[in-house]
């Protein structure tokens, strides 16, 4: 829509006009009529016509409907996330926006907790539970339950691990322990996420992703102007996606090294076989 008012390609399709979504929606789906070019989706049209700096994508998936001008540590989730423009990578505008813990419009360890959201949701994800379900369980305990919102605030930016740790997300691997009869404490289900998140991010990096991806649209990191006055800022995306290399640890190559991969993999974590109790 905003290509054709920008005259950058032809389109019936205009805002405000919603009799004909239906129909081109059926169209790129069968792909029929103008429907066989939108089935490329928006980078692809955006390298063929034009319009990049308003193609709100990353790495080729388009964005879900969250500014990441309101809330910086979700504008950083969606710009390293392994998939591209997924919210459900870190989420972090829970904890920044919904919830209250930490300041939005600040870079200080939002890379900390991109991290940590991105291993916990990793994890979640492999036991087949709903990765939203996961703030009911973080947020449970007395400390971040009780504790005053701008003492939270100062916790979480100043002391990252420290608030971490505060959190208690052992129901999520005794679910594992349950299936599987291995014992797992929460530290290790947190480290099979980040060996996950590692392995995805070296396979990307073989298929061709470079670390000049790990960034946001530029209407996002350029466009100060928003639809809500007294919130107009951009997001200072180019150095959090530097702290964030830093603490994973990745190469200017865009992913793991080698020798970090094989780190993994042979780091054992503290699980161990339960023995089977005698029922005769």
């Amino acid at each position: 829509m905003e290509a054709g008012e920008k005259g950058v390609r032809k389109t019936a399709l205009q805002f405000g006009k919603t009799g004909n979504i239906e129909k081109t929606l059926n169209d790129i789906a069968y792909k029929k009529g103008e429907g066989i070019e939108l089935s490329l989706g928006t980078k692809r049209l955006s390298d063929q016509y034009g319009g990049k700096d308003f193609a709100i994508q990353v790495k080729g998936l388009e964005c879900a409907a969250y500014d990441p001008r309101s809330s910086w540590g979700h504008g950083l989730g969606t710009a390293v996330h392994n998939k591209g423009g997924c919210h459900l990578g870190s989420y972090l505008i829970a904890l920044e926006h919904h919830f209250g813990y930490m300041p939005r419009h600040t870079a200080l360890s939002k890379a900390h907790w991109v991290i940590f959201m991105e291993d916990i949701f990793t994890a979640v994800n492999s036991l087949q539970v709903c990765i939203f379900s996961v703030f009911g369980i973080l947020t449970e305990p007395p400390i971040p339950k009780y504790l005053p919102k701008f003492v939270l605030n100062i916790a979480t930016m100043l002391i990252p691990q420290v608030a971490i740790s505060l959190m208690d997300w052992s129901i999520l691997s005794t679910y594992f322990w349950s299936v599987t009869g291995i014992k797992m404490n929460k530290w290790d289900l947190l480290h099979a996420g980040k060996r996950i998140n590692k392995l995805e991010r070296w396979m990307n990096v073989q298929m061709g992703m470079v670390k000049e991806d790990d960034t946001l649209p530029d209407r996002f990191t350029k466009e100060k102007n928003t639809a809500f006055p007294g919130k107009n800022t951009v997001v200072p995306i180019t150095k959090m996606v530097k702290r964030y290399y830093r603490l994973r640890r990745y190469t200017n190559a865009g992913g793991p090294s080698t020798s970090d991969l094989e780190r993994l993999m042979k780091t054992k974590p503290s699980s161990r076989k339960l023995k089977k109790k005698n029922t005769s």
